[in-house]
């Protein structure tokens, strides 16, 4: 998305799958820094250039996060995109205005991601399903990252952000060089008398015959 873009087009993008392998994973997880991991991600999802849509930015932080998450659980590959997969359709859930129903935002996200979470598990194979520990590390981390903060995902991808363009232009001006021999002290007149008396007078240090 370009900036300023609708909340529409912003929508289509979150909603986009990302198509991640366990090598590119693995990759982002192996990178030395979290700006470098969410680079690459980033590149790999196809969002292109998130600095220049904020909202986008968060996203992919967002994003991002969630992989982390699955790295400090020591998740395997598989264990770990899954949780991308349903923590990501978690919040698109969240921002959708329709999706709610009678129940209340909140509510609603909180059973998609209960109801995903149960699906998801029946969809894996046995050796990767995931364990008690691993549902409710998961639950936590939805709650955490999407159903406390509905109405703030809904404020920052529902809703048009202005933008307003300004331009301001900046002079630096040096302060001028000082004259030459501005700071030298000037001698009116000299002693001609005490400078032959310091002349005539030998030094103390000087050898005498």
């Amino acid at each position: 998305p370009k900036v300023g873009c609708t909340p529409m087009s912003l929508l289509e993008t979150l909603r986009a799958p990302v198509l991640l392998s366990p090598v590119q994973l693995a990759e982002v997880w192996g990178c030395a820094s979290d700006a470098a991991g969410v680079a690459l991600l980033g590149r790999i999802a196809g969002l292109g250039d998130a600095a220049a849509e904020p909202r986008l930015a968060l996203w992919l932080d967002f994003l991002y996060d969630t992989l982390a998450f699955g790295k400090a659980n020591s998740f395997s590959a598989a264990k770990a995109l899954a949780a991308l997969d349903l923590i990501k359709a978690t919040a698109c859930h969240a921002v959708d205005p329709t999706a709610s129903g009678d129940e209340g935002a909140k509510a609603s996200t909180l059973r998609f991601l209960s109801d995903g979470l149960l699906e998801a598990t029946k969809a894996m194979s046995p050796s990767d399903r995931y364990s008690l520990a691993d549902v409710e590390a998961i639950m936590a981390h939805g709650r955490a990252a999407v159903v406390d903060h509905v109405k703030l995902f809904r404020l920052v991808y529902t809703t048009k952000q202005a933008v307003r363009h300004s331009q301001a232009s900046y002079f630096v001006q040096r302060p001028a060089l000082p004259l030459p021999l501005d700071g030298a002290t000037i001698i009116d007149s000299i002693d001609e008398d005490r400078v032959g008396e310091e002349k005539a007078s030998p030094s103390a240090d000087s050898p005498t015959a």
